[in-house]
């Protein structure tokens, strides 16, 4: 199944308002922006089909916990791009860093030397379309859409080579070689 950007939405969109609404407690907040990121890029495949086994949400929390904390005391969540892009793209690669993608579907006549392993190249967020507004879905959309760009440009690490040959068969025993 590939990214879908409307579930992100959705996600963010939730987020925003119990940001707005202050119905969470700052750490459930940050589990909410996490789970919602998560939900969406576990769908991720690589070209082959194969999809995510682990990530490092753990690491996504801790980057996020100084800046999504607040959101849920004080600040308005739609207010962040400024101050905190580059605290969402450390969160961003976090998330990736070290995650490792099934191998179900291996390229034709290759065998994986390897677990695929994500790397997390100069990552953006490009947080320049996204204005301060009082609609939450338009909010929310604006993020999916520069979290989806930024997924989408994580790339994977394989080590593929070609299969050993097999091994000769082992020699058949005369029958002088038996006795």
């Amino acid at each position: 199944m590939a990214l879908d950007k409307s579930k992100l939405a959705k996600g963010f969109k939730e987020w925003f308002e119990a940001g707005v609404k202050k119905d969470y407690s700052p750490a459930d907040g940050l589990d909410m922006f996490c789970d919602a990121y998560e939900s969406y890029a576990m769908e991720a495949e690589d070209f082959w089909g194969n999809t995510p086994i682990s990530v490092m949400k753990p690491l996504m929390r801790i980057e996020l916990t100084p800046i999504i904390t607040p959101i849920f005391k004080d600040d308005n969540p739609k207010d962040l791009r400024n101050r905190t892009e580059q605290s969402f793209i450390k969160g961003l690669i976090a998330f990736w860093k070290d995650g490792l993608f099934s191998m179900t579907n291996p390229p034709p006549s290759l065998v994986l030397l390897q677990p695929n392993k994500v790397i997390a190249p100069p990552v953006t967020i490009d947080f320049s379309k996204i204005e301060p507004t009082d609609n939450i879905e338009d909010a929310a959309n604006a993020w999916a859409d520069a979290f989806d760009a930024a997924t989408k440009t994580v790339k994977l690490l394989c080590e593929w080579g070609t299969p050993a040959p097999p091994a000769p068969p082992a020699p058949t025993p005369t029958p002088s070689e038996i006795l």
